[in-house]
């Protein structure tokens, strides 16, 4: 567990907000302590990123079950590739979630192509938290290039 999700579940809780942040199934080390991955295999992912969200799908409704499930308050939450699915998920279906939370992750725009204008246009909000230098490994201005070539509309959200 990201040592941010008991913050973030914290501010869930106080603003009436439900919190879906699905676990990848892969171990990243070889204890669950050092985290877990959704996939091994980028250009795999990259060429099949929609069947990744079977598990969040899945998840969303397993919680529809648990408690009624209001759009406006659901905000799906990743950190590193959680992120990237968190926001794939939620652009690919603005109208089940008001929000997506990335922690250390640079969502793939490219993969989702118009996609990103019609969630923005949803009012599907997005936020970042992260440091360029972190993300990539390079100079924050290097970073930073890459985060401004984001859909203008979800950047600003």
């Amino acid at each position: 567990m990201g040592s941010w999700l008991p913050y973030v579940l914290d501010v869930c809780d106080e603003m009436g907000l439900m919190l879906v942040a699905p676990s990848g199934k892969y171990l990243a080390g070889s204890t669950i302590e050092q985290g877990m991955q959704w996939f091994t295999d980028f250009d795999g992912f990259s060429r099949r990123y929609w069947a990744f969200e079977e598990t969040i799908d899945a998840a969303l409704k397993q919680a529809g079950k648990m408690k009624k499930l209001d759009p406006l308050r659901t905000v799906i939450v990743g950190e590193g590739q959680g992120g990237i699915l968190a926001f794939n998920a939620a652009v690919r279906s603005p109208r089940l979630y008001r929000a997506a939370v990335i922690v250390d992750g640079l969502p793939l725009v490219g993969l989702l192509g118009a996609a990103t204008e019609n969630a923005a246009k949803a009012g599907l909000k997005v936020r970042w938290f992260t440091s360029p230098r972190r993300l990539f490994g390079v100079a924050s201005d290097e970073g930073a290039a890459v985060i401004a070539q984001l859909s203008p509309a979800l950047r600003q959200a």
